[in-house]
């Protein structure tokens, strides 16, 4: 449900027009699409706009980068748009866009918005809140009629939001309506509630936890938005500690510990199997009741201390266990078993498949399946078999995202016992392919991961036919294992392009903006690996894993940087470009000024990875750049080497010119 009366667009002159008809309201909604959807690099957006063609590079790249965290901070939140008020002045318009924060209804916020017709087409004006650095023209009249537009979305942004934020809790209790099926909470087990309730906490339903926590029983409306803005609070919490992550974190494995009811009350365990803590295994006791007929979840302190920022060490519940829960927590293998399927696949093809898939974008849930079960495993085995399967998803995710990249190179198969060989690329050490073999075991329902995973096997009964059947594919791996470090690097050095032109290409100005930008922009998410899709290579051989040394290095970089990076302009010759920039370095140091050399080749425009040039500021650097050119005409003719070695010296000098400016400033800041 909207709110009554924004399905109206207002014009300036009176005149009202259907939400359904042409107007710059499906241009607004466009462009908050393309910020959302955009990662990194914001120049299709802005090309896309009403930007001014005066606006000087400086201000060019710091609206860009206001728009990137923009559009990083819709994409973190899964942000929904729609239209909350439009106004029209002829070839000007004002657009309130309303934006909902998914799994949260009580997150909005409403954005003004100042749009432009040019040619027919309605452009938005770069600057959220008015016609800041747009192309308008300078007729007074205009400015006048601009400046009402600026007034009208200033004040209307305001009541509109009020008025959404009203609505919001009617659509928050039409939500709640829908949200779990009520024959669960009146005839479901306590354990089946709580197995709906952590996974409505791991998706981050905000009303569907709302529901669970009794959210309708609270007769008290500032007892109901205390427990509102707690359960908010708590959803939208992230990283790698705190209480909250046992209910949310997409690394956390939930399973239920046993159930103790007592007419309308009952007691449940939840074990929280977390790969990221030294100790993995959390019990945590959920007391419920029943009200209206109903099971309700008691939300423990616990995690209304950590919603509020007020948790100390002693009210952590896991750290002061009796020794029955203690027994029950060193037993999480059992109890996941009894409540989870086993996964197996009818070949070790068809596994090595699967477990590359989990390990790409599965879940350690799905890994956990995968395991060799047998009722004589010992406590102490089945734990470390849990362990070492934890460890291997987390070489590969990081609370949902991939940190390195598996990759299937070969499959190992004697008798019962199989092994899967996966080359493995760490975003933080691009330099390094390193082999992981991954042990299997076949049993009645076919092929899952031995108990040792990654090493020679941990179960002490396992039968002497499968022991030898291990030892004998684990020495094949073994004694072919050189080769499969070829393998693996060649395999590697494929994804990138190689440094060669295109015929008659010609670079542009915008497109080679947009690649380093983006390039930039997946470097500082974390997404190294889709970074250098990006990116050509003059030499295949040491020269390449010494820039991917280097990618590693500026990747850690842009991750930690201050300011945003600044171009100082780009030089095209033919097929060829350069971009100088400057980029931060971090508190107290000085800015870095790497060239980066671009080559339109047959796959489109590639940043060339081993010509890494940079401005150099100590004799380290200046010998690293010699090197470097040396590969460069090694690699390259005469005259396109040449041409490098041109717009590496323009480079210099306008790198040298920027950094005299910047120190200039630096020390005469107070």
């Amino acid at each position: 449900m909207r709110l009554a009366g924004l399905g109206m667009i207002f014009l300036a002159a009176g005149t009202v027009l259907a939400a359904g008809e042409k107007g710059p309201a499906p241009a607004a909604l466009q462009f908050f699409a393309a910020l959302k959807e955009k990662s990194g690099s914001m120049e299709e957006v802005l090309a896309a706009s009403a930007l001014s063609p005066f606006c000087g590079e400086k201000k060019r790249d710091q609206i860009a980068e206001r728009l990137r965290r923009l559009g990083g901070k819709f994409r973190r939140e899964g942000t929904t748009f729609f239209v909350a008020g439009e106004r029209v002045d002829g070839d000007y318009a004002g657009v309130l866009v309303a934006a909902e924060t998914a799994g949260n209804p009580l997150e909005i916020d409403v954005y003004a918005l100042a749009l432009r017709r040019d040619r027919g087409r309605w452009k938005a004006a770069p600057v959220i809140g008015g016609f800041e650095n747009s192309f308008v023209g300078f007729d007074a009249a205009i400015e006048k009629r601009l400046a009402a537009l600026e007034g009208w979305l200033s004040a209307e942004r305001i009541l509109r939001l009020q008025q959404l934020q009203t609505k919001a809790e009617e659509r928050l209790r039409e939500r709640m309506n829908k949200a779990v099926p009520r024959e669960l909470l009146e005839k479901g087990k306590p354990g089946e509630v709580m197995e709906a309730f952590v996974k409505a906490c791991a998706a981050r339903d905000l009303a569907a936890v709302l529901v669970f926590l009794g959210d309708a029983d609270v007769d008290d409306a500032e007892a109901q938005a205390g427990l509102r803005g707690v359960v908010s609070r708590g959803l939208q919490q992230s990283g790698r500690r705190g209480p909250w992550r046992l209910l949310t974190s997409p690394s956390v494995v939930r399973v239920v510990a046993g159930e103790e009811r007592a007419g309308n009350e009952a007691d449940v365990g939840m074990m929280f199997y977390d790969p990221v803590d030294a100790s993995p295994v959390k019990l945590v006791r959920f007391p419920l009741h029943r009200s209206a007929g109903q099971w309700r979840v008691d939300l423990p302190d616990v995690f209304r201390r950590a919603a509020d920022g007020k948790l100390v060490l002693r009210d952590v519940p896991w750290l002061d266990l009796d020794d029955d829960d203690e027994k029950i927590r060193k037993n999480f293998g059992r109890y996941f078993e009894k409540s989870r399927k086993p996964r197996r696949e009818a070949s070790v093809e068809e596994a090595g498949v699967a477990i590359e898939g989990l390990l790409r974008d599965g879940s350690l849930e799905g890994l956990f399946r995968f395991l060799f079960r047998h009722d004589d495993l010992e406590a102490t085995e089945r734990r470390i078999a849990y362990a070492e399967v934890a460890g291997l998803w987390s070489m590969f995710r990081d609370e949902g995202k991939g940190t390195s990249e598996a990759i299937l190179l070969d499959t190992l198969t004697e008798g019962g016992a199989g092994l899967l060989v996966f080359s493995v690329v760490s975003s933080s050490r691009l330099d390094r392919v390193q082999l992981t073999p991954v042990l299997l075991l076949k049993d009645k329902g076919g092929w899952g991961i031995a108990p040792g995973v990654t090493s020679r096997g941990n179960f002490k009964l396992l039968p002497g036919k499968l022991r030898e059947d291990e030892a004998a594919v684990f020495a094949d791996y073994t004694g072919r294992r050189r080769d499969f470090e070829k393998e693996a690097a060649s395999h590697f050095l494929k994804r990138f392009a190689r440094a060669a032109p295109a015929g008659g290409a010609k670079a542009s100005d915008a497109e080679v903006r947009d690649l380093v930008t983006r390039f930039r922009g997946m470097l500082r998410d974390g997404k190294v690996l889709e970074a250098s899709d990006h990116c050509a290579l003059l030499d295949r051989g040491d020269g390449a894993w010494e820039a991917l040394t280097t990618l590693s290095y500026e990747y850690r970089g842009a991750r930690h940087r201050g300011a945003p990076d600044e171009i100082l302009g780009v030089q095209l010759d033919g097929p060829w470009a350069a971009l100088s920039l400057r980029v931060d370095s971090g508190p107290g140091g000085e800015p870095d000024y790497p060239m980066y050399l671009v080559l339109v080749t047959g796959t489109g425009p590639r940043i060339v990875l081993d010509a890494g040039l940079r401005l150099a500021t100590n004799k380290g650097r200046e010998v690293l750049n010699g090197a470097i050119l040396k590969r460069i005409e090694a690699n390259l003719g005469d005259d396109e080497a040449g041409l490098v070695r041109r717009m590496f010296r323009k480079h210099v000098e306008k790198s040298n010119a920027d950094r005299k400016e910047w120190l200039k400033s630096t020390r005469s800041s107070p």
